[in-house]
């Protein structure tokens, strides 16, 4: 409960929404500080999600988090339940 209270101060403070999916934060649209909240990642991981967002495209699957260097299946696991695309 107490992520779950984070993630969403986290989504008022900077003005991401992550649309009908509840407290998730969207992989696709959210912005390096929103990325930044997550647990595992951090200023870095946040900016090679935005650079394989602008290279690649959007992500298809949450399970793309993969492709990005330094989230492995752990950091992943920790993630899964708190994103969306």
């Amino acid at each position: 409960a107490l992520l779950r209270k984070a993630t969403d101060q986290a989504q008022s403070a900077d003005g991401n929404k992550a649309g009908g999916n509840g407290n998730l934060i969207n992989i696709n649209t959210a912005d390096a500080q929103t990325l930044d909240s997550l647990p595992g990642v951090g200023p870095s991981t946040a900016k090679k999600i935005i650079e394989y967002r602008e290279s690649e495209g959007n992500f298809q699957d949450i399970s793309d988090l993969k492709k990005i260097k330094g989230i492995g299946e752990a950091k992943f696991a920790k993630l899964k339940d708190k994103i969306c695309i």
